[in-house]
């Protein structure tokens, strides 16, 4: 085919399939009650006209600062991912020529910083799984070398100078202001929770309460990850209700896309790999699994940075497990403070609305830590917490 005939029949075909005019537009909430304090998230279903004169129906995500305000930067931050981070991940695919799929949907439109408008996921047949169920080894693989794929190509683009780690904020668990909010009560009423399920926890709860002062410099220390001496962009909020899974016709899923990138941080990448086991994996499959993912993450980080050029240092697995073991104290803690709501019935589950507008004095009830598996699922955890409480308290 000449040139010229190339030429005009793609323009020909970008004119058929371009939406000429929007006909009529419905919105609706695109999560349920509770779920995102730090933004409005609208699913916008439009029926449109084509170039090519045919009505049909496109769908659209519109993320809004809520009416409350104050989270600009938020806004700011994920604008910057999408504009900038993202948009140099698929150059550097294309330049490389390699058939990969991005993580991420599209962002299609903003105004600065307060609305973004996003291509839905959904209507290209990607699914979230029940946070509440959580995530078994098949979807835990393929979310967990995405995650690996990911920072490889942030890594990439650092060493190319496009990604600076002075133009991301640290992580929000060093924020003393979040901490005393949010973290610091999830912990208070994790700790008259397990107190309800016997005396017999009565010692595990006295290992785990710390003062504030003392809770807060565990957090700032916890991410003082020293070794593999190897920082990347994280996603910052890396887990199962920000990830989205695509399927074949056995319905095992084959494409993993990513979704909120508003607490973007430059640091360790277990960082995210210690966030999204536990808080996305089904307890059971983490433990029994816990090497296997490991080592799932590294060969895709790895693979990747081998594959677009990378000269530098790569984390052993070793390296690996050191800044897991580092890590897994601070997490475990985390996980038990707030895993009770995810896997809570919607009815129970506290607006974080309510608790950020309350400073953490309203929001949680230790009467959570009775309901269902609860005890099941995280005791394992909280006596592995408490065995290792001399090296949180020695940080």
């Amino acid at each position: 085919m000449e040139k010229e005939v190339l030429e005009a029949v793609i323009h020909h075909n970008d004119r058929v399939e371009r939406v000429e005019k929007v006909i009529k537009v419905k919105s609706g909430s695109a999560v349920g009650p509770g779920e995102n304090y730090a933004s409005t998230v609208l699913k916008l279903r439009a029926q449109v006209l084509l170039g090519s004169g045919r009505v049909v129906n496109r769908t659209y995500i519109l993320k809004k600062v809520p009416p409350s305000g104050g989270q600009e930067s938020l806004f700011q931050a994920e604008t910057k991912i999408y504009t900038n981070v993202l948009k140099q991940m698929d150059y550097l695919i294309e330049e490389f020529g390699l058939a990969e799929e991005p993580l991420w949907c599209q962002l299609i439109h903003y105004e600065p910083y307060t609305s973004m408008l996003l291509e839905d996921l959904q209507g290209r047949g990607y699914k979230l799984v029940n946070c509440r169920t959580g995530l078994d080894l098949d979807h835990g693989l393929q979310a967990i070398r995405a995650l690996g794929r990911f920072h490889g190509l942030a890594k990439v683009l650092e060493g190319r100078g496009i990604i600076s780690k002075d133009d991301y904020r640290p992580h929000h668990g060093t924020n003393k202001e979040v901490v005393q909010t949010m973290t610091y009560p999830a912990i208070q009423n994790l700790i008259a929770g397990i107190r309800t399920w016997g005396p017999e926890w009565n010692d595990v709860a006295a290992k785990l309460d710390l003062s504030f002062e003392e809770f807060f410099q565990f957090c700032c220390k916890s991410f003082e990850v020293k070794k593999p001496d190897f920082k990347v962009l994280n996603h910052g909020d890396c887990w199962s209700n920000n990830i989205l899974f695509k399927y074949d016709w056995r319905m095992k899923p084959v494409s993993v896309r990513f979704i909120d990138f508003q607490n973007p941080h430059h640091n360790s990448p277990f960082i995210d790999v210690s966030h999204f086991l536990y808080f996305s994996m089904q307890p059971p499959i983490r433990r029994n699994s816990y090497n296997c993912l490991l080592e799932n993450y590294l060969e895709s980080l790895i693979s990747t940075l081998t594959k677009y050029g990378y000269q530098g240092p790569k984390p052993s697995m070793d390296d690996a497990l050191l800044a897991m073991d580092h890590l897994s104290y601070f997490w475990v803690y985390i996980y038990a403070a707030w895993y009770p709501y995810i896997i809570a019935e919607p009815k129970e589950t506290p607006d974080l609305a309510i608790i950020v507008q309350t400073k953490g004095k309203e929001g949680f009830s230790p009467e959570i830590y009775k309901e269902g598996k609860v005890k099941e699922l995280l005791a394992p955890d909280l006596l592995y917490l408490a065995k290792k409480s001399h090296h949180f308290r020695n940080l």
